[in-house]
């Protein structure tokens, strides 16, 4: 029995020494993620940039679990197309998959994703991925053809032009208090991201129209409410918001003064809400 276990032992170590023999990490948790292959020449081939195609490729260390590893991957291969896209917007992902927390290489693609432009996410594919089960690495290859680059940049730039942000904007209003609204209103839009704002209407011009109503003066502080509406060069209103507008002091001020501080904390109150329209 002993010669017997001597012999299988010495055939094993045999088999294990010849020649070509391949040996793959027993400890690698991505190696049945797809079929056994090659090392792919796009793998060490670095970016492709021709007249009709972009392509590069990412990789990450594997977790084990196989749909977070070709995510992280592929947010990988994408960041890179679109570092060497270098499309100039401000449009960007900023939603991404919650980093579930399974290695940093989960993390780094995630954080990646964040700066890569909506034209290279939606107008790329995955071409191919391959796993080296000796270093425990999911690689992705992504493809970006120019055609459909240049069909998605145009239409996102039309989607930014048309975004109310960037409109020309009239600040007006036929209120008793007419300049400090104006002027407050005309801050909180250029807060809000808008920069043409102009000083006299014209044809293309949004209005943004401020009032403030039921005012009531009680000692040392005032109470009123607040009303902006933005509306369209046709008249349409685009949105329209009510808040309060209060102020108060310890000392004695005057109505004008409280009205100043009650305009600009309505104003504040409003910013979120404005940007968000704005924005949309």
């Amino acid at each position: 029995m002993r010669t017997l276990f001597i012999s299988l032992a010495s055939l094993a170590l045999a088999a294990c020494a010849a020649p070509g023999a391949k040996i793959v990490s027993q400890g690698c948790g991505c190696s049945d993620y797809m079929s056994e292959a090659p090392r792919p020449a796009w793998v060490d081939g670095g970016d492709t940039v021709t007249a009709t195609l972009v392509a590069s490729q990412g990789s990450t260390q594997c977790t084990g679990l196989k749909q977070v590893d070709v995510d992280a991957a592929d947010l990988s291969a994408r960041s890179k197309l679109s570092r060497i896209v270098n499309i100039e917007t401000d449009i960007t992902l900023t939603e991404t998959r919650t980093d579930v927390g399974f290695g940093a290489g989960r993390s780094e693609a995630r954080i990646e994703a964040s700066e890569i432009s909506r034209v290279v996410l939606e107008g790329s594919r995955i071409a191919a991925r391959w796993v080296d089960p000796e270093t425990c690495r999911i690689y992705a290859r992504a493809e970006l053809p120019r055609a459909e680059m240049e069909k998605t940049r145009a239409r996102l730039s039309a989607e930014e032009e048309a975004r109310l942000v960037n409109q020309v904007f009239f600040v007006t209003t036929d209120d008793t208090h007419a300049e400090a609204l104006n002027a407050g209103v005309a801050e909180a839009l250029s807060r809000a991201g808008v920069s043409q704002i102009v000083t006299r209407e014209t044809q293309n011009a949004y209005r943004a129209i401020a009032r403030l109503n039921t005012i009531d003066r009680q000692g040392n502080g005032l109470t009123a409410r607040l009303a902006l509406s933005l509306l369209a060069p046709n008249g349409n209103i685009v949105w329209s918001q009510t808040v309060p507008a209060r102020a108060a002091s310890y000392a004695q001020k005057s109505e004008i003064a409280l009205i100043n501080r009650a305009i600009a904390s309505a104003l504040r109150d409003l910013a979120p809400a404005l940007r968000a329209i704005l924005l949309k």
